[in-house]
């Protein structure tokens, strides 16, 4: 629901510098700057020696596999024998694994090295990159969060009047209740007057992070020293903090008190959301999957990305369980054009951290159908957004397309995103 821009090296990396016989790292750059497996793939293989290392370091970032990308990254990112342009964007998407890892001091390390260069980005990357570094220099000097996380375990959900799910957890000791459980939050997120009251550290530090509605929404930064949820425990939690005012809706009638992001959620493995009428149930287990089909979800710093298909149209899409509808980012019309069939121009307003935005070029598509592991899910009315951030995906997949069976699994063990049949 609410997203930093901060985390992403999809959304962090730059286009390499164009020149004769540089085709292939032009190519290797646009992939990495969409976060695009397949290119990836195809041009780790075909790349020169020193892109198609950058190209498997990229794709073994996307698949998790951290300890396999930094080597390489880092390789590219110290080579005096690549452009400063390339250099640059081997540091954004070093720097953006070690946020995820929460190796702030290492983040912040990265991203200087890289502002260094002197690269001139573009206005809407460069501030990106400057959300980034304040966020990591402001946490330099705290310690990465810890998990002791079980083989497994369950934990019952409600959902609340937006059909968001929530579950309890407890925060520094105190239970607090139906936090929403968010993939779509690069950080865990608190009301200010909650953090207070549940006695969470506050960073001395002021950023401003972008959400679904608003691209600088002043924050805080704090941490708390334990949070538990469905019998995993967590130390060194950072949340971002907002004002009261800026996590309640529709005159104080729906309020978030909490939210527990992505950084606590991908370190469950196996997260298997059980939707039915006797009740909602997340089951989690960190025991190895077996190998199975080819991964359809990557992870891009800190924003988990489903591969869908619509047609012929390969679409990559942000797995967000607190947006209620999926949604199209303006890069499909330039991509697939085709989508657009039937699409009127048609105001739409959104709402986040910060308050709400209208698109008034918005366009509404009567009909999608999205094929996620081979399950189709057909949606109405489907909502292209024109205006705000440019996102390198093609849109947001949510709880409309993940409540359309009887569960959803997401498997950050084999990258595997799949909907589950209605018992």
């Amino acid at each position: 629901m609410f997203r930093s821009a901060l985390l992403s090296s999809a959304v962090l990396a730059l286009a390499f510098l164009a020149a004769p016989g540089a085709a292939h790292a032009q190519e290797v750059a646009a992939a990495v700057r969409t976060g695009d497996a397949a290119a990836l793939a195809a041009l780790s293989e075909t790349a020169s020696s020193q892109e198609a290392r950058l190209a498997r370091a990229a794709l073994a970032a996307l698949h998790h596999q951290d300890a396999a990308a930094i080597p390489d990254l880092r390789a590219a990112a110290r080579s005096r024998r690549l452009s400063a342009e390339t250099r640059l964007s081997a540091y954004q998407a070093l720097g953006s694994i070690y946020l995820r890892q929460g190796r702030f001091a290492d983040a912040a390390a990265a991203l200087a090295d890289g502002a260094a260069l002197g690269v001139t980005q573009e206005p809407e990357r460069a501030h990106t990159y400057a959300q980034a570094q304040a966020f990591a220099a402001a946490l330099a000097h705290e310690a990465p969060m810890r998990a002791r996380v079980p083989a497994g375990g369950d934990l019952p959900l409600t959902r609340d009047m937006a059909q968001l799910l929530r579950a309890d957890v407890t925060i520094n000791g105190a239970a607090h209740s139906q936090a929403i459980l968010d993939t779509g939050a690069a950080y865990s997120t608190i009301m200010r007057s909650v953090a207070e009251q549940l006695g969470l550290r506050f960073v001395d530090s002021d950023v401003t992070v972008g959400s679904s509605s608003h691209e600088n929404v002043p924050a805080q930064l704090a941490i708390a020293d334990t949070l538990t949820l469905g019998g995993a425990e967590f130390h060194n939690v950072v949340f971002i903090v907002f004002p009261d005012e800026a996590l309640t809706f529709a005159g104080g009638a729906y309020r978030i008190e909490a939210i527990v992001g992505l950084p606590v959620l991908i370190q469950l493995g196996r997260l298997e959301f059980a939707l039915g009428a006797s009740g909602d149930h997340l089951h989690y287990t960190r025991a190895g999957g077996a190998p199975g089909p080819a991964p359809n979800l990557l992870v891009d710093g800190l924003q988990p990305v489903a591969v869908v298909q619509s047609g012929d149209a390969t679409l990559r899409m942000l797995l967000d369980t607190g947006a209620q509808n999926s949604q199209l980012s303006r890069i499909v019309e330039r991509d697939y054009p085709a989508l657009l069939e039937g699409a009127e121009e048609r105001a739409a307003t959104i709402g986040g951290a910060g308050g709400v935005r209208t698109d008034a070029q918005a366009l509404s598509i009567p009909r999608l159908t999205l094929n996620v592991a081979g399950r189709d899910v057909a949606l109405s009315n489907v909502r292209l957004m024109r205006a705000g951030r440019a996102m390198d995906r093609h849109g947001i997949l949510g709880q409309d397309v993940l409540r359309s069976g009887g569960g959803y699994v997401l498997d950050f063990q084999t990258m595997r995103f799949e909907l589950l049949e209605r018992g």
